[in-house]
This record gives C-alpha cells, sequence and structure tokens, in this order.
C-alpha cells in the first residue's frame, strides 16, 4: 500500500493542529479564571449531565440530517456570535506578551462592575476581522482559526473533576460516535454522521441579502461550518479534540498539583489513537470513527500508571477516580489523621 506524500504531510497537519489546540486550551484552562468558585461548581458536568450528553448530540445529529438547511443558519449565527467569543479568549494571552507591557495599563474603559484596556480593545478587533473574513470568504484556513479557538474555549469552561466522570462520558461518546458512524446506515438508509459533516451551510448573509434582493458577489455562497479542522484531504471534528481534551485538562491540573506527568503519558496515547484512526482510515478505506480510537489510547495508559504508584490511600487510581482535583490533599490528610488515630488507639 503506497501512501501519498500529501496525504501524509495532511495528516501531520492535522495532528498538529489537534495536539497543539489541546495543550494551549489545557494551558488556558489552567490559568484562566472565567468564573467564581460557585459558578464553577455550577458548571461541573457531573454523571446525569455525562448521561445526557450523547443522547441529546444524537438529537441534534437526526434534526440537523433532516433539517440542514434551517439548522445550520442558526449554526451559522452562533458560530459567528461564539467564535467572537473564543478568539478573544484564545488571542488576548497572546496580544497581551506580544504588546508592550505599559498597553496592558492604559483604560479605555471603566465602570463600577468592569474596565477595558486597550489590550482587550485590539483583541476584540482582531476577532471582529477574522469572523468577518471567514463569513465572507468561506477560507479554511480561517474556519481553522475559529474551530481552534472555540476548542481552546470550551476545554476552558467545560469542566470535569474526577476520572470517574470523564470516563463515564468517554465510555458514552464512544458508543455514540461508532453506532452514528458505522450503524445509522442501517437505519436512515445514509451515513448520518458523514452526511452531516460532509454538508456545507448556505452562506447566512447570502439568506439575508436575497431575502430583500440585494445581490453581494464577492460574498462565498456556501461556508464550512467551525465544527471541524480541515488540513487538505483530513478533517477532524471538533469532539475528537474538545472530549479527549476534557480528560487532558483534568490530567493537568492533577499533574500542577501533585507533580505528576499524566499530561504528557496523555499527549502521547492522543497521538497514538490518531495514528491508529489514519491507519484504519487506509486500510478500510471507510470513514472512521477516531474516539474508537481515542478512547482507549487516552484512557488505559493512564488508568495503568495510575493503580502502580501508591499512596496513603492505595494508589493514585483511587485520588484521581474519586476526588481528583477536588481537594484530594484534604482526602489524603483525612487517610492520614485517621490512620494515625488507630494507631494510637492500638
Amino acid at each position: 500500500m503506497t501512501i501519498p506524500f500529501s496525504f501524509l504531510f495532511d495528516t501531520t497537519c492535522i495532528n498538529s493542529l489537534a495536539i497543539g489546540t489541546i495543550i494551549y486550551g489545557s494551558y488556558r484552562a489552567l490559568h484562566s479564571k472565567l468564573f467564581t468558585e460557585e459558578q464553577e461548581e455550577m458548571l461541573e458536568i457531573r454523571g446525569t449531565t455525562a448521561i445526557l450528553y450523547p443522547i441529546i448530540a444524537s438529537i441534534c445529529l437526526v434534526l440537523t440530517f433532516f433539517f440542514f438547511g434551517s439548522i445550520s443558519f442558526v449554526m451559522s449565527i452562533s458560530a459567528l456570535i461564539s467564535s467572537f467569543v473564543g478568539i478573544i479568549f484564545a488571542f488576548f494571552p497572546i496580544f497581551s506578551f506580544l504588546l508592550p507591557s505599559s498597553f496592558s495599563k492604559i483604560i479605555i474603559y471603566k465602570d463600577e462592575d468592569s474596565k477595558i484596556s486597550i489590550v482587550e480593545l485590539i483583541t476584540a478587533i482582531f476577532s471582529i476581522t477574522i469572523v468577518i473574513s471567514w463569513i465572507v470568504t468561506g477560507n479554511y484556513i480561517l474556519n481553522n482559526i475559529l474551530g481552534i479557538c472555540l476548542s481552546v474555549f470550551f476545554l476552558s469552561i467545560l469542566r470535569i473533576n474526577t476520572l470517574k466522570i470523564v470516563t463515564l462520558l468517554l465510555l458514552l461518546l464512544f458508543i455514540y460516535d461508532v453506532f452514528w458512524v458505522f450503524y445509522s446506515e442501517n437505519i436512515f438508509g445514509q451515513n448520518v454522521m458523514v452526511e452531516v459533516a460532509s454538508k456545507k451551510a448556505t452562506n447566512p448573509i447570502k439568506i439575508i441579502s436575497n431575502s430583500f434582493n440585494i445581490d453581494i458577489p464577492l460574498i462565498s455562497d456556501e461556508i464550512e461550518l467551525p465544527v471541524k479542522l480541515i488540513f487538505g484531504s483530513m478533517a477532524l471534528g471538533l469532539g475528537d479534540i474538545v472530549v479527549p481534551g476534557m480528560l487532558a485538562v483534568l490530567l493537568k491540573k492533577f499533574d500542577d498539583k501533585k507533580n505528576t506527568n499524566y499530561f504528557l503519558i496523555f499527549i502521547f496515547g492522543y497521538l497514538f489513537g490518531m495514528i491508529s484512526t489514519v491507519f484504519c482510515l487506509l486500510y478500510f478505506d471507510l470513514a472512521q470513527p477516531a474516539l474508537l480510537y481515542l478512547v482507549p489510547s487516552v484512557l488505559i495508559p493512564v488508568i495503568i500508571k495510575s493503580t502502580l504508584i501508591k499512596t496513603p490511600s492505595g494508589n493514585q487510581f483511587f485520588e484521581l477516580w474519586n476526588v481528583g482535583i477536588n481537594n484530594s490533599s484534604s482526602v489524603n490528610n483525612n487517610v492520614a489523621n485517621k490512620k494515625k488515630e488507630d494507631d494510637s488507639s492500638d
């Protein structure tokens, strides 16, 4: 089996974009304070929410399959708004680093609750420029910028604090991905996932302009929605980045607290999973559900390593599984104190 160089190049680029997005998204999740502790607790994904995710995703997928024209318009408008916010969130630290430090101290607007610096204004102008350029041209590079920024933003606002919940979510979405890629054709007559993923949306500006009988020739008729990264012949859904990425964020925060290296293990596991996906794509010449390979590739090494590391409570797997990043130190202290009490009673 001869593999064209262009395919290898596209694969390398899409893998690099995905891994780079997870690394930067984990960094932003670790260092950004978007919400108060009470708000973060409300946003935390728990067992019931994890179970609902694949159900809601399936309903949305079927509705999009049958009513793509109408729903894609809503999705395009939502993408415009969320991408604007996502680009600001992703690029603000970059502009803060690149611009003179004095710019952060220049306040152009201030009231009792908020203030806007010149750096934030420049970032907002940059964001508007990227979003408008994307909606006008539909360029795939701009589409990728939007997709990366959205992934970084979602990784920072979605909260999962224990390995138990993230494992539950990954396994459920693993089943979701496999079913809709491999078995949906038996029910719906078409591969629902592939059909939805391969369609382009009508440009919302075109729809609005046509309703007023205004012709705008420079605007692209159709656009790729920023729900996937595209490079040459390769495409990767944002779900294949964000879903495993939630485990990466958890591990990054755990590493920061415990001085471990689970995040590095995750990156190698993710890379192995992506390579496995591409290999099976070539071998079977069929669309492959990436989570089929990514979920075991990132979960199994973490579970094995955590099981082998001993702690006062037994092993580190217990900490990651039940406690995670929620007061894990206090749990260890409680275990140690209980052991001291048992020793003193003896």
